[in-house]
């Protein structure tokens, strides 16, 4: 699907390295992870099972403007003491940052002719079976999972981010649309009169969605580039497999997690206004 499960296990490794002091205070569940894991791909199934165009297109603004929408997210955070919530802080950013490499690295191995979808889903099958030992093409994220409920102090802490940052008010109603989207995306894949309306509705879509949703049990080995060949992201010359792309990434936000953490917990704007080119005429 959105390489829901490659986020999962990238915000999972970053909690498995933070300081005791802070992954001994942290309440949540696996289920509420895969929701702030995925927080940044919900609007990608804003028109699942139907034709209904996305006009407010929210994930397109926070791609094209992330530092603004981080920024205003982190100001409200600010008003908060959670060490929970400063966990959503960290999977905000763990999104985009992990999101920078890891597209560019699939289309670098995936077969040419092969769908990117199906590359996205052959490494979330990947995890997925590290993880849990089950095979994604005989199960589903509902199974793991269940229903994901809308989760209302995160609107709370979304929706004025939103505001701020794109003069938005509809957040509240088009995330609960998307979650509700995705929730059956989740459940009913699986059905075959789902499958056949997928497949009847991609007849009039220019990005279709059938490959999307399905998981096969065909794993093309050289997505985790386990001959570590050398290959280039974001200008950097890497031959990392894929586990170590992740590990590398892990570090890479644990050093941002000091950055946040100053900021949040410490008050100090220094780092947080350098990384975020945040003028030093906006108050944080």
């Amino acid at each position: 699907m959105y390489l829901e499960m490659v986020h999962y296990y990238f915000l999972k490794k970053l909690i498995n390295a933070l300081p005791e002091n802070i992954s001994s205070a942290i309440t949540l569940d696996d289920k509420k992870l895969f929701y702030y894991a995925n927080m940044l791909s919900m609007d990608k199934y804003f028109n699942s099972f139907s034709l209904r165009r996305d006009k407010s297109k929210l994930g397109e603004k926070i791609n094209n403007d992330f530092n603004t929408f981080y920024t205003n997210l982190l100001i409200t955070l600010s008003e908060k003491n959670s060490v929970d919530l400063l966990i959503f802080a960290y999977s905000i950013l763990s999104y985009k940052i992990l999101d920078d490499y890891i597209m560019q690295y699939i289309n670098i191995f995936k077969p040419y002719k092969m769908n990117i979808f199906t590359a996205k889903n052959m490494l979330d099958s990947y995890v997925f079976k590290k993880l849990y030992d089950k095979d994604l093409y005989k199960t589903s994220y509902y199974k793991q999972f269940g229903n994901f409920l809308y989760d209302i102090d995160i609107d709370k802490i979304m929706k004025p981010s939103f505001i701020k940052s794109y003069k938005v008010t509809a957040f509240s109603p088009y995330y609960e649309r998307c979650n509700k989207k995705r929730n059956r995306v989740f459940k009913y894949s699986k059905n075959i009169i789902v499958r056949l309306l997928v497949i009847f509705l991609d007849i009039f879509r220019k990005n279709k969605r059938y490959k999307n949703y399905y998981f096969k049990k065909k794993f093309e080995n050289n997505l985790l580039n386990l001959d570590h060949n050398e290959y280039t992201i974001n200008e950097q010359k890497l031959n990392y497999s894929f586990e170590e792309l992740l590990d590398y990434l892990t570090t890479i936000m644990l050093d941002n997690t000091k950055m946040i953490n100053d900021y949040l917990v410490d008050g100090n704007e220094k780092e947080i206004r350098k990384y975020l080119d945040i003028p030093l005429d906006k108050k944080l």
